[in-house]
């Protein structure tokens, strides 16, 4: 294994020769080329929160490890940006019932950008479910559930791997809303919650995609203790880190939506 800095843009030649050793069958596999195309995006991500949470901080973290992300976070009285300059905005347990957020949740909405809601004890349920991110959540009362991670095997939107899969069932619960999830039948499920034991099929963290933009629901709170699970269990937080930087990366990640594609190989021999 190795690694190649990608220092400019653009189509980029690799030629790879091992050496040839005696009695080989052949050496012609000991001599490839492949071609890479590098893309220059540093994605912005503004992390808005409802009131001061360790989650915010959590998230942080782990998005500003990478060079692709300039991480912006601001409580909602102070986000005064146009949610349109950014690839990916979280609002964290927004709208809530001190702040609705209407204004800014309008706007991340009509501009098509990428958003990852993370529901908490603070969000007006009502509000959320009317913004269309592919679930709902009926409460009847205002209570919690301690859900623990499980991972969807079926899950194909990225690959996700096998230390942090086993590490996810012994993390710590997230506190989850209480009450009955519907996931829209093209919601994409990462990870489903597991409640006293039990295996359901309600998401803890999803997928979706809105009218051409991606939308990501967390839907509990307590990040934070993945974090210091995983460094106690492992000294690192490579897991943790690994969960946050792909969601991130997965929603900013920008779809061809051009109706005219064409699909060629980069590079022809000359014969």
């Amino acid at each position: 294994s190795f690694l190649v800095d990608a220092e400019n843009p653009g189509l980029k030649k690799f030629k790879v020769d091992l050496d040839e050793l005696d009695g080989e069958v052949t050496h012609k596999n000991n001599h490839a080329q492949f071609f890479i195309r590098v893309i220059e995006s540093k994605g912005k991500i503004a992390i808005v929160y409802d009131a001061p949470h360790p989650d915010v901080a959590a998230i942080r973290s782990a998005l500003e490890l990478s060079d692709n992300y300039e991480v912006v976070v601001k409580s909602v009285e102070e986000f005064k940006d146009n949610p349109s300059d950014f690839g990916l905005v979280i609002p964290h347990q927004l709208p809530s019932h001190k702040h609705p957020a209407s204004s800014l949740l309008s706007q991340i909405r009509q501009s098509g950008v990428s958003s990852l809601y993370i529901v908490g004890t603070q969000t007006d349920l009502n509000a959320f479910n009317g913004l269309n991110t592919g679930l709902q959540i009926a409460q009847g009362k205002n209570m919690t559930n301690n859900a623990t991670a499980s991972y969807n095997n079926n899950f194909m939107l990225f690959s996700f791997s096998e230390e942090a899969q086993q590490l996810l069932p012994s993390l710590p619960p997230l506190q989850a809303p209480f009450g009955t999830y519907r996931a829209a039948v093209s919601a994409n499920l990462f990870m489903t919650q597991r409640i006293s034991g039990v295996e359901t099929k309600y998401p803890l963290i999803m997928f979706n995609d809105v009218n051409g933009a991606k939308t990501g629901v967390i839907s509990g709170t307590g990040l934070w203790s993945w974090k210091v699970y995983d460094y106690v269990n492992t000294q690192n937080h490579d897991a943790f880190n690994e969960i946050v930087n792909k969601t991130a990366l997965f929603l900013v990640a920008k779809n061809d939506k051009s109706p005219f594609r064409v699909r060629h190989n980069a590079v022809f021999a000359e014969n």
